[in-house]
């Protein structure tokens, strides 16, 4: 079950957010991150956002510019 598509400035989707085998007894889940067109994991925000009452996790991602001379 898609939950989450991000977009980049050109409407280019970047990738999709999935949860699966959701527990509502335990108010669990499992979350799947696909990415696309060579975003890579560039870090992770331990406990710096708060969400519905709650400390949460930020995922950094990052992709390099086309064109550029970026090495």
């Amino acid at each position: 079950m898609p939950i989450l598509q991000a977009e980049l400035c050109d409407s280019e989707i970047a990738g999709e957010a999935l949860l699966r085998g959701i527990d509502p007894h335990n108010r669990a889940a499992h979350l799947g991150i696909a990415l696309k067109n060579g975003f890579v994991h560039e870090g992770t925000l331990r406990a710096s956002a708060w969400v519905l009452g709650a400390f949460a996790d930020e995922v950094i991602l990052g992709r390099l510019a086309t064109g550029t001379g970026a090495a």
